[in-house]
């Protein structure tokens, strides 16, 4: 009863949001700008609403050893709609996508430089050609992934694969087929190992373009080998 009351909650608050985006929607093709304005709706993270016997941050018991936190979809899928100046219809773009592109995606159209290095890339190739190759395969998330050996593991995301690496030497990953286990309540890690390496080394691969630790990606390229 507790968790209904709860989803019920969040449903309203989703609700709610999306009520006074309408609101500020209406407001600029009032004031005539709106063809003229880039608006851009996401969100940092999700959260546990009972699934993975947790909700927010929180277990769905008395004992609340929340460390390791491996992160799951419900966390890390988050909404990403991007209306641009002067567009008339919408397309839905299935590359794997980061919060790190969101803003090289802004600043390009608007065209707009900034003089800035960034670690994103900007989608807006692919809205001009969906067929633009896309530099990311995998999507990587979690609490800190330069830390050597953080309580909240990283999730690799991509290719019909999902996989919790682990927070230190000692745990296991954990693998999921989200074709077919969209809820990721199956680890399938020891029948896919070789998929859990090919993920795993372009995890390093990504790390090393980051400036990780050496502990860090040692840590990693070991578990991975």
């Amino acid at each position: 009863a507790e968790l209904c009351n709860l989803r019920a909650r969040f449903a309203g608050e989703v609700a709610l949001t999306s009520k006074w985006v309408g609101y500020i929607v209406r407001k600029l093709q009032d004031v005539g700008v709106y063809d003229d304005t880039m608006i851009v709706v996401t969100a940092d993270h999700g959260t546990y609403l009972g699934e993975h016997n947790r909700t927010g941050k929180f277990l769905l018991d008395d004992e609340q050893n929340i460390a390791p936190w491996p992160q799951y979809d419900e966390v890390h899928k988050v909404p990403l709609i991007i209306k641009m100046p002067g567009q008339t219809k919408g397309k839905r773009v299935k590359q794997m996508v980061q919060p790190v592109d969101v803003l090289p995606t802004m600043l390009a159209l608007a065209k707009k430089k900034a003089g800035l290095t960034f670690e994103g890339h900007s989608l807006k190739p692919i809205f001009e050609d969906s067929r633009t190759k896309w530099p990311r395969d995998y999507a990587y998330g979690g609490f800190s992934i330069r830390d050597c050996e953080p309580n909240f593991w990283t999730m690799i995301t991509g290719k019909g694969w999902c996989m919790n690496t682990g927070g230190s030497a000692a745990d296991a990953p954990e693998l999921f087929n989200l074709k077919t286990d969209p809820g990721q309540r199956k680890d399938v890690y020891k029948q896919n190992e070789s998929v859990a390496r090919k993920m795993g080394r372009a995890y390093v691969e990504f790390l090393e373009s980051c400036g990780t630790a050496p502990e860090k990606l040692e840590l990693v390229a070991r578990k991975f080998a």
